[in-house]
C-alpha cells in the first residue's frame, strides 16, 4: 500500500533533460492506455534515462490506469529502463542488488539483470508492479509504500482496512480468522457478537476465560484461552497500530482490551502451522520457477493430446542412472545444468509437486542413487488414481473429505475472463473463497475450438481487499503470473473449482510440525 501516490517526473524535469521529451509525453498522453506504454518504448528504444523519466514515478513501476499498468509489467524490462553495469530495486521492504550480464554472442547473446547475493543470488531479476528501482541504493530511501502482505503473512491477520496513517505509523483495523481446524489443545467457542472493519471487538466476559486470560500481556495467549467471537471462524476485527521502518511494517500495539488482545493471539497461535506451511510452499515456487522445469509436451507438438507423455520416460532415465533420455528421436535431459532432477511436469504435476517438495519429498542430484527421496508427505499414499490430470484431480478431492474442501463454480459465478470487469468484481466479492495454498482449476474453449483445463496455485491474496492476486502455474515453464497473464490466452474460459488441503495435508509443510503418522489412504470397509 502506497502512503501517497508516486508524482511523475515534472515538465521542469523533463524540459532539464531535452524540450523533445516534453512532446513525447504529450504523445503518450493522447494515446490509448496499454497501447501507448509499447510506443513509448519503442520511441525512446536505446534511452533507457529517457523512458525512465517518462514512466517511472519517482522509481516506481506505478500507474492508476490499469491497462498502463499492465502493460509496464509485461511489456518492459529492466534493460530498456537501465543500462549500468549495477542497480537496486526496493520489492517490498527487500532491498536487493542486480548486475547487468550477457549470456551467449553475437545474435545469441541475451542481456539481463540478475540479483547479486542474498536467496536469489544468480536468478534473472523480473520487473513486478509497485517495484522502486534506482541507480544508487540510497535513492531507495524513503519509500513510499508499505509492506502490509509481509506483515500479515507473518502475524497472521488476512485483511486490514486503514483508518489513519502518518510517514511513521499507520492506524488501521485487522482481522483475525481462526482456523476451521485449530491447533492441537485450542478451544473455539461461540460467541454472541461479532465485531465489523473498523469498530474494536466486543468480547464478553465468559466463565471459560481464566483470569489469566484477562491479564495476558498483549501478544500472549495463556494456554487454554478461549477464542471468543469465532464461532464457526468468524472473523475478529481489532484496531491496531503498524510501525514503519522504512517500507518495512511491524505491529506496535492492539488498541483492545486485554481479552481481545489474549482473544488475538490465540488465532494467531491456532494458525502458525499454516503461515509456516504457506512459506515452505513459497520458498518451493521459487525454487521451480528459477530450475524453469519444461512443461510435459513432446517438442514440435501444438495441441494437448500428448501431454504428460515426457515424465514416465524421464521417470525410467533418471532411475536407470542415464542423463538424457529420447522420445520420438528428440533428446531431453534429466538433469538441468546445475545437476538438479529436472522432471517434465503438466499443470496437476506443478501443484503437487510444489506440495510434496515443500515437505521433503523429491528426487537426489546428479552424483547421488537415483531415489525420489520422501519426505512427510507423499499423495502416492492417498490412493489418487490419477495424479496428474485436472478433472480427476478434482473429482478425488471431492471423494476425500477428510484430505480436501472442494467448492465448484456454478451458474452465475462461472463468469468467462472475456467479461473482464465482472470476472474481476466476483473474485473480489468472493474473496474469502479463494486463498492462499488453494488449487484453482479453470475450464472453456480455447482458440482450437476445444475445451481445456488448467490448475493454478495460489500463493498469496492482497490483504485489503482479500483479492487472490498471487499465482503460481506450469505452461511452458513454471511461472508466477497474474490472472490476466493466464486468462487473456482464452478468454472464453472461466472458473471451476477450488479444491483447498485441509491440515492434514497443507500441515505437513510446516517445517516445525512431526513427521507424520496418520494414514492418508482411504479406509476400506470391511
Amino acid at each position: 500500500m502506497l502512503v501517497r501516490e508516486p508524482r511523475p517526473t515534472s515538465d521542469e524535469a523533463l524540459a532539464a533533460i531535452t524540450p523533445a521529451l516534453l512532446a513525447s509525453r504529450r504523445a503518450f498522453d493522447a494515446g490509448r492506455p496499454g497501447d501507448r506504454v509499447v510506443k513509448l518504448r519503442s520511441r525512446h528504444k536505446g534511452d533507457p534515462a529517457a523512458l525512465r523519466a517518462l514512466l517511472l514515478r519517482e522509481g516506481y513501476v506505478y500507474s492508476a490506469e490499469p491497462r498502463d499498468a499492465l502493460a509496464m509489467v509485461t511489456s518492459l524490462e529492466l534493460t530498456d529502463l537501465f543500462d549500468e553495469p549495477e542497480i537496486w530495486l526496493l520489492r517490498g521492504a527487500e532491498r536487493h542488488t542486480l548486475r547487468r550480464t550477457t549470456e551467449g554472442q553475437g545474435r545469441r547473446a541475451v542481456t539481463s539483470y540478475r540479483h547479486t547475493g542474498g536467496a536469489l543470488d544468480g536468478r534473472r531479476a523480473d520487473l513486478l508492479f509497485g517495484d522502486r528501482v534506482a541507480l544508487t541504493a540510497e535513492a531507495l530511501d524513503a519509500p513510499l509504500h508499505r509492506d502490509l502482505r509481509a506483515l500479515a503473512e507473518e502475524v497472521g491477520f488476512d485483511r486490514a482496512r486503514v483508518l489513519h496513517r502518518t510517514p511513521h505509523a499507520l492506524l488501521v483495523a485487522l482481522r483475525f480468522t481462526p482456523p476451521r481446524e485449530a491447533a492441537a489443545g485450542a478451544t473455539v467457542a461461540s460467541a454472541p457478537q461479532r465485531a465489523t472493519a473498523g469498530t474494536p471487538a466486543v468480547i464478553p466476559a465468559s466463565t471459560t476465560q481464566t483470569t489469566a486470560a484477562a491479564n495476558a500481556p498483549q501478544g500472549t495467549a495463556p494456554q487454554g484461552t478461549t477464542l471468543q467471537a469465532t464461532a464457526a471462524g468468524a472473523p475478529l476485527w481489532v484496531e491496531a497500530v503498524l510501525d514503519a521502518e522504512g517500507a518495512a511494517l511491524k505491529l506496535g500495539c492492539i488498541a483492545e482490551k486485554a481479552e481481545t488482545r489474549a482473544a488475538v493471539a490465540a488465532i494467531q497461535q491456532a494458525s502458525a502451522w499454516k503461515r509456516r506451511a504457506l512459506a515452505e510452499m513459497r520458498g518451493v515456487v521459487g525454487d521451480l520457477v528459477a530450475e524453469g522445469l519444461r512443461f510435459d509436451r513432446p517438442s514440435g507438438e501444438e495441441g494437448p493430446d500428448r501431454d504428460g507423455q515426457l515424465r514416465p520416460v524421464w521417470m525410467d532415465a533418471y532411475l536407470r542412472g542415464q542423463q538424457s533420455f529420447q522420445v520420438d528421436e528428440t533428446s531431453y535431459p534429466v538433469f538441468d545444468s546445475a545437476g538438479k532432477a529436472w522432471p517434465p511436469q503438466v499443470c496437476v504435476d506443478f501443484v503437487l509437486d510444489t506440495y510434496e517438495r515443500a515437505a521433503g519429498t523429491w528426487f537426489t542430484g546428479r552424483g547421488e542413487r537415483p531415489a525420489r527421496v520422501r519426505g512427510k508427505l507423499d499423495f502416492n499414499d492417498t490412493g489418487i488414481p490419477n495424479r496428474r490430470a485436472v478433472l480427476a484431480f478434482g473429482e478425488f478431492a471431492e471423494e476425500r473429505p477428510d484430505l480436501f474442501e472442494v467448492r465448484r463454480f456454478q451458474g452465475e459465478e462461472r463468469v468467462q475472463f472475456g467479461a473482464r470487469e465482472q470476472f474481476f468484481q466476483n473474485l473480489v466479492d468472493h474473496a474469502d473463497d479463494v486463498q492462499p495454498g488453494d488449487v484453482v482449476a479453470i475450464h472453456g474453449l480455447k482458440r482450437d475450438d476445444r475445451i481445456h483445463q488448467h490448475a493454478i496455485l495460489v500463493e498469496w491474496s492482497d490483504p485489503v481487499t482479500g483479492f487472490p492476486a498471487g499465482l503460481a502455474d506450469q505452461m511452458k515453464r513454471p511461472r508466477r503470473r497474474t490472472w490476466e497473464g493466464i486468462m487473456a490466452e482464452a478468454p472464453k474460459r472461466s472458473l471451476y473449482y477450488r479444491v483447498r488441503p485441509l491440515r492434514v495435508l497443507l500441515g505437513r509443510l510446516d517445517p516445525a510440525e512431526p513427521a507424520a503418522t496418520s494414514p492418508l489412504a482411504k479406509s476400506q470397509p470391511r
